[in-house]
């Protein structure tokens, strides 16, 4: 677990007040049961009400498929999205010599890399580029369209979106691939509470379920058992 210690100790937290309290356990952060939330997203430009393009959908559903996700535990520090997509059925036939273009974050290089092996095995005609040098680079691709895919190691901020949106008037489509590293440097880590291990403090009571760009607003209020009761902590 990153940033853990022997100073200091992960606490339980809860999205109400009544509970139930969740361990910052790689289970809980996958399902997202724990409040704190880091999702590692991807961005394609998608007309509403429209498909998906055949092969970008095929790699989607490979990489959100139990190999794709199985990468994940492999390639990189990163734990798997919070649900797998099954390929047996639905696939898509694509034409021959395709290329998908990735870009976004240099973070995801070995695992693109390992993705674009992968999903060759059953599409051998279709060909994954990659241009993974930063975020901020990845969805100026999408918005510019050069890209078909921006792999994004943070949420996509406002002004990003907006671009996207007075360029094609619709915002650009989220998927959610990963959730945060939980041991590996160098990559977006998973979001834990900790405290000093001597601190009394073992649970804590979050205002709701918040993506990481809102833990500036975060308001808490913490239960702590001292001495036989529970009092508020600020």
């Amino acid at each position: 677990m990153r940033c853990a210690n022997p100073q200091v100790k992960p606490l339980a937290l809860a999205s109400q007040d009544r509970g139930p309290y969740y361990p910052a356990t790689q289970a809980n952060l996958i399902s997202q049961k724990y409040p704190l939330t880091r999702i590692i997203p991807a961005f394609i430009d998608r007309v509403p009400g429209e498909p998906i393009d055949p092969k970008l959908r095929e790699f989607l559903r490979y990489i959100l498929g139990r190999e794709g996700q199985r990468a994940l535990l492999t390639q990189s520090g990163y734990c798997r999205s919070a649900w797998i997509q099954s390929r047996a059925t639905g696939e898509v036939g694509v034409t021959l010599n395709e290329v998908i273009t990735v870009w976004g974050t240099a973070q995801a290089q070995s695992l693109v890399r390992r993705w674009e092996v992968g999903f060759r095995k059953s599409h051998p005609s279709v060909h994954v580029e990659s241009r993974l040098t930063g975020s901020d680079v990845g969805m100026a691709g999408l918005y510019t369209g050069f890209a078909d895919l921006a792999v994004l190691g943070r949420e996509c901020t406002a002004f990003e979106s907006k671009a996207f949106e007075w360029i094609f008037r619709y915002p650009p489509a989220q998927i959610q691939i990963m959730t945060g590293s939980l041991g590996q440097a160098e990559q977006s880590p998973a979001l834990i509470a900790f405290v000093h291990r001597d601190n009394p403090l073992a649970q804590l009571t979050s205002c709701s379920s918040m993506p990481s760009s809102a833990m500036s607003d975060w308001a808490v209020r913490a239960t702590a058992s001292v001495r036989g009761r529970s009092r508020p902590a600020r």
